[in-house]
């Protein structure tokens, strides 16, 4: 009897045991609670001083740093300050002179950092609006050179090749190097959209169009036409444009086009001027077909709306990519002054190489000096007239 009633009270302390621990561990579930309660309380208060925090900044930026006038000026104040901390003190005679002439330099530099920052905003803003205006600012005075027809070909290929190297090497070794150069220098925008129109003039020239690079030669007053391309009674006018896979190409190009077609239409078919004449083309419609159509050539894509007014006003979309390593030495097959036949090869820096009609006559294109040389062509010289 003795044994079981030591027993039961053995098993009785062990359930007092666990009685103890689970209030322990009861008290501490309810501390932890009130812990949690305390954190989410805080998590609460935290959330609104943020939310404080944010509608204070909110309020910052849309009273102070949408005002980019308020910007420009703190930026200039600050360059500024900048210069006035360089100002040296000098001694000596003109020593009044030298600091007053530092003080003012620094109030023009002011003012010029503010010009300069309203010219960047506006020059951003024209971007976004005529992404064109990329080729204008960009062109450089190597590229205009090494471009100009009225430059003799000697100098550019001197500018390509120094003398110095041309020492070492046979003529044909120097117009490869000048062409090579010409052909992988650091082009401008402009340089490279020039290039792209040459190289899509290419692929038409060699489907038996004659092509006229009328972008090249107008410059900016192109109007949107790059190339005249012609063949029998078809007449093609096209826009080229080289630009970045990340730029999409809007509806205003798309209406440049088409009002340039309809005014190059209206000028070499004036027959039917007058029936256009206030009455917005209603009488003659839209005058494009496989014979006289405009055709606007990319490398990119086209936004929808620009697509959409494409197929509405009728012109011919296409995407071509560039190719930089198509052959660019034209090889001709003319005559001289007594009829005979002259075979003549013209490099992309030449006065005629724009205007010649190479292929139309039974010439090619080439790679390379070399190649046009083994095939009987010689270097085209400039004409100086008698």
């Amino acid at each position: 009897m003795k044994f079981f009633s030591n027993r039961l009270n053995n098993r009785l302390q062990e359930l007092l045991t666990l009685k103890e621990e689970f209030v322990a561990i009861n008290q501490k579930l309810i501390t932890t609670e009130k812990n949690i309660i305390n954190e989410k309380e805080s998590l609460i208060r935290l959330k609104e001083g943020i939310n404080n925090d944010k509608e204070e900044l909110k309020g910052v930026y849309e009273n102070v740093f949408t005002s980019v006038e308020w910007l420009k000026d703190k930026y200039a104040d600050f360059y500024f300050l900048l210069d006035e901390k360089s100002i040296v003190y000098p001694k000596g005679r003109y020593a009044t002179k030298c600091f007053e002439a530092q003080k003012e330099f620094a109030k023009e530099n002011k003012v010029l950092r503010r010009k300069v920052l309203d010219l960047e905003q506006q020059l951003s803003q024209i971007e976004s609006l005529i992404p064109d205006v990329e080729e204008i600012v960009d062109i450089t005075s190597e590229d205009k050179y090494l471009d100009d027809v009225e430059v003799d070909t000697t100098d550019k290929i001197d500018l390509l090749v120094k003398q110095t190297e041309q020492i070492q090497l046979s003529r044909t070794e120097i117009l490869q190097i000048a062409l090579d150069r010409y052909v992988n220098r650091k082009m401008s925008k402009s340089a490279v959209g020039q290039d792209y129109e040459r190289y899509i003039g290419y692929i038409y020239e060699q489907q038996g169009y004659k092509v006229q690079y009328h972008g090249i030669k107008k410059g900016l007053a192109d109007l949107g036409i790059d190339l005249i391309c012609k063949k029998g009674k078809e007449t093609l006018l096209i826009q080229c444009k080289n630009w970045s896979k990340t730029k999409n190409i809007h509806e205003n190009a798309i209406n440049q086009l088409f009002g340039t077609s309809m005014k190059y239409y209206l000028d070499k078919w004036e027959v039917n001027k007058y029936k256009s004449k206030g009455s917005l083309f209603e009488d003659i419609g839209i005058p494009f077909n496989e014979d006289f159509k405009p055709v606007f050539i990319t490398t990119t894509e086209l936004s929808s709306t620009a697509l959409e007014f494409a197929e509405a006003l009728r012109i011919e979309v296409l995407t071509i990519p560039y190719n930089k390593n198509y052959p660019r030495i034209k090889c001709n097959i003319g005559k001289d002054e007594y009829g005979l036949p002259t075979y003549i090869y013209h490099l992309p820096f030449d006065q005629k190489y724009d205007i010649t009609q190479n292929v139309l006559n039974g010439g090619e294109n080439v790679l390379t000096v070399e190649e046009a040389e083994n095939k009987g062509y010689r270097k085209a010289f400039r004409w100086r007239g008698e």
